[in-house]
């Protein structure tokens, strides 16, 4: 039932009451790639990034692939959305850091090599956070094996 409620907030773009319906509809035994994924995108847009990078990190180290070639058209258009508020400055975050690796899970859901580009920006201003090494060695594995 959280899950169907989850997804009305989520589609009228209430994303706080979204990502604590979701929270409660997510169970250790399951895996819905897309509740994670909306949750990763609530947690984006409620200034939780610390939570969805780990979120992010979490469900690309279980399948990589699934993710890549699970295609969702509304979860795709919606990042580009978001992707364009951000870059345009409407929503904003703590530091530069913050802003690009947010900018690069948004991208992973759209763009692999966008995404990889701003890990990398990311890790050039925190090169110790290593769950971003982690991610940029997962993306450029698997771009490398997509090309």
């Amino acid at each position: 039932m959280s899950e169907m409620i989850g997804n009305q907030y989520f589609l009228v773009r209430q994303y706080n009451l979204a990502a604590k319906e979701f929270e409660n509809s997510i169970h250790a035994e399951d895996y819905n790639v897309q509740i994670l994924q909306k949750l990763i995108i609530c947690y984006t847009m409620v200034n939780k990034p610390g939570k969805a990078l780990n979120l992010f990190l979490s469900l690309i180290n279980k399948n990589i692939d699934l993710i890549i070639n699970q295609k969702n058209e509304s979860i795709n258009y919606l990042c580009k959305e978001i992707i364009l508020r951000i870059e345009n400055g409407e929503v904003g975050y703590e530091d530069d850091f913050t802003f690009f690796y947010v900018l690069g899970m948004l991208n992973f859901f759209c763009d692999l090599n966008n995404s990889l580009k701003y890990f990398q920006k990311a890790n050039k201003i925190n090169s110790k956070d290593i769950r971003i090494t982690i991610i940029i060695k997962m993306l450029k594995k698997k771009l490398v094996k997509l090309n």
